[in-house]
């Protein structure tokens, strides 16, 4: 055998000039089945193989030394504070794969990063792989008495005197005991004189292989779907299920079904490589069922899967995240048609988008009617009402963007592409290049918890900071807020939203759903793909609302309208509006931003600095000034309907009197006199001193002008 070992001792993983493991000789698919549950590094039959981020498998005793890792703070999970360089990393560096081809390679991966020991689980699947061999061959080897085969790796000396049971259970041997090199192919010659013993070996090996297969195939299914794994991929945990399961799982919740131990959701399924050991046993020892899984699968109705490209209906309405609640009214005929579709396929599955108001070019959309970047979002909840329309519950399950469109009944279509988060490995290089030469402390920020969140307590160069306390910033300014009662933060916003979440891949989506930001500085989260990046982007915004940089309206802007037979409008703004100078900023967006309900966007409540402190006034106050108001306007438009009414019946008095002093003269020259007589009598009445007249006619018009018709009887 090779004596090209690493340095500490353990045999080196190298290409050996071999023959290619899918040739059509029998003994090929044994000695292909033997590699495949062989750690690549010491060159024995697995034992507690662990399962690297990078889809390569050891033994857990072949682990790399693990050390402390610096400048790494997200995600803070167990495990992840450790670390070892990849045991392949530098295999192509010192030639041990020598351009090798993949079939040479087997099944391992070339790998050039830094793993976390927490990412690093038993294969558990595999595992009982390898329990399940191991049985099957001590099985053989009690039952065959016949001296094996003479097995030997090519161009060195051979073994004899190995146990019988055929070509399989002698290179199981041979690897068990380590004499078998992974990269090392094998030629059999029988050491029984005869013609038949060819036969017999085959017998042998057809009957094992048959006996694996059996015992094997069970722990081949998925414990999703219930059916041959199909792309098998292994999570950190170490359980194995098909790709499209997982994604299903994580539609819903980010634990794993079997162990519930939390998973990364914004990067497994598209980044993580496949099992492909286990994909291998699956090829080798089931084709025919795997064909026609994989034909299932191609006829299956999955709904709405956008795991690489497909086409989605899309709502243009609001903007919505990933993992956060949207609720929303159907009542147009075309989205109620595009519900009921989703409903009845079962994918319960549309996207949203917003609409492109200003005519944005959108790349190779042009100017859309609407922005290509959306969120695909699944109904949790559906009520149909009597007259058609719907109320709608949704998450947000993954972001995407669309690359072409088209109409269907009235509604549109798009062929979106999946957006997900670049993976772990990358997020904690980024964060590390970024902290190296920093001298704030990783592990906890350097600000006192509990302290004010304020534009003055943020330091300008955010890269500076760790992951982590770009998050502990936004939810202590969350926490701060809530304390100070703000109005975009109280009892019927945490029920709807839920309370600030600790995961920081989903608190910039929480924050951007209830802070008072313009839309378009809210939709700009959605084509960044770091965790460290968004968390950047809300600690700007908090710095922007600090500084009241933001140019929406005030938080404390009440309208009130009163259904009475007159009309009364309250404002009540105690805040100033932003700087005349950031008001003429330029934005993408030029219409005023509205929230999807239709109310205009606020203005967080600032909380000042050391020469400005803002404007507070107890609500009991505001709500009796109100009441107050209430009662003089009520009293005041009373007053002047009596008023008026007095007025009204006064002249009604005149009038019949003129009329019986007219009547009751018989006499032409003294009625004269009489009727000017009588006329004078009641000349004050009808004719006062002038500026008196003048008064009451201008009082009288006034108070016609102010009561409605109908009031007058």
């Amino acid at each position: 055998m090779s004596d090209n070992d690493d340095d500490d001792g353990r045999p080196a993983v190298e290409a050996a000039s071999t023959s290619p493991l899918d040739s059509h000789h029998h003994h090929d698919i044994s000695r292909t089945i033997i590699r495949l549950i062989q750690c690549p590094l010491c060159s024995h039959l697995f034992c507690n193989p662990v399962r690297l981020p990078c889809g390569n498998a050891i033994c857990r005793a072949c682990l790399p030394k693990s050390y402390k890792r610096e400048g790494i703070s997200y995600p803070m999970v167990e495990g992840r504070a450790e670390g070892f360089q990849c045991p392949f990393s530098a295999a192509e560096e010192d030639g041990r794969y020598n351009g090798g081809s993949d079939k040479e390679l087997g099944v391992l991966r070339r790998c050039g990063y830094e793993h976390a020991v927490g990412d690093c689980g038993v294969d558990v699947t595999l595992s009982k792989v390898v329990e399940i061999v191991e049985e099957s061959v001590r099985r053989f080897t009690a039952i065959k008495g016949r001296e094996g085969s003479v097995v030997a790796e090519e161009d060195e000396v051979g073994s004899e005197g190995l146990p019988g049971g055929g070509r399989f259970v002698t290179a199981y041997t041979l690897a068990d005991r380590g004499e078998l090199e992974y990269t090392a192919d094998v030629v059999y010659s029988s050491s029984v004189d005869g013609d038949d013993d060819s036969s017999l070996v085959n017998a042998d090996d057809r009957e094992v292989l048959d006996h694996i297969k059996t015992a094997i195939r069970n722990e081949l299914d998925c414990l999703v779907c219930y059916a041959l794994m199909l792309d098998p991929l292994t999570t950190s945990c170490g359980h194995t299920f098909c790709r499209t399961c997982v994604a299903r799982v994580l539609d819903h919740s980010n634990l794993c079904p079997i162990c519930r131990r939390k998973l990364p959701i914004v990067t497994l399924v598209d980044t993580e490589p496949s099992n492909a050991r286990l994909s291998q046993i699956i090829q080798k020892l089931f084709p025919e069922q795997l064909s026609a899984r994989l034909e299932a699968s191609r006829t299956e109705d999955l709904g709405v899967d956008i795991s690489d490209s497909s086409t989605v209906p899309l709502f243009i309405c609001t903007l919505s995240f990933p993992s956060v609640s949207t609720y929303l009214h159907i009542f147009e005929p075309r989205y109620r048609l595009m519900i009921r579709r989703a409903m009845q396929s079962g994918s319960r599955k549309f996207g949203m988008v917003l609409p492109n108001r200003t005519g944005l070019f959108q790349g190779a959309l042009g100017r859309s009617p609407f922005l290509r970047y959306g969120t695909l979002l699944h109904i949790n909840r559906f009520e149909l009402l009597p007259d058609g329309r719907s109320l709608i519950s949704t998450t947000g399950v993954s972001k995407f963007k669309v690359v072409s469109y088209s109409v269907l009944d009235g509604y549109y279509v798009g062929k979106v592409e999946r957006i997900d988060d670049i993976p772990l490995a990358e997020e904690e290089s980024r964060e590390a290049s970024e902290t190296r030469t920093r001298t704030i402390t990783t592990t906890t920020a350097t600000r006192p918890r509990g302290e004010e969140v304020n534009a003055r307590s943020i330091p300008l160069d955010l890269d500076r900071l760790s992951t982590q306390q770009l998050l502990q910033l936004g939810l202590d300014y969350a926490e701060k807020s809530r304390e100070d009662a703000a109005p975009w933060l109280q009892g019927r916003v945490l029920a709807a939203h839920g309370q600030p979440p600790s995961d920081a891949a989903v608190f910039p989506y929480w924050l951007a759903s209830v802070l008072p930001i313009p839309e378009e500085e809210r939709y700009a989260l959605l084509p960044v793909t770091s965790v460290r990046e968004r968390l950047k982007m809300t600690v700007k915004w908090i710095r922007m609302v600090e500084n009241k940089q933001c140019d929406s309206p005030s938080p404390f802007h009440f309208e009130f309208s009163l259904f009475l037979p007159f009309g009364l409008s309250l404002s009540y703004t105690p805040l100033t509006q932003a700087p005349a100078a950031h008001q003429q900023q330029q934005h993408p967006f030029t219409t005023a931003p509205t929230t999807p309900h239709g109310q205009t966007h606020r203005t967080a409540p600032s909380l000042g600095t050391e020469n400005a402190q803002p404007m507070s006034i107890p609500k009991s106050i505001f709500l009796s000034a109100l009441i107050a108001l209430l009662v003089e306007r009520v009293w005041t438009r009373l007053s002047a309907l009596l008023r008026a009414r007095e007025l009204r019946r006064r002249q009604i008095l005149r009038r019949e009197e003129t009329m019986r002093g007219a009547e009751g003269d018989n006499d032409d020259n003294n009625g004269r006199e009489g009727e000017g007589e009588e006329v004078g009598d009641i000349i004050p009445l009808q004719q006062p001193p002038p500026q008196q007249q003048e008064h009451e006619q201008e009082q009288e018009q006034q108070q016609q002008d102010d009561v409605p018709e109908r009031d007058i009887d």
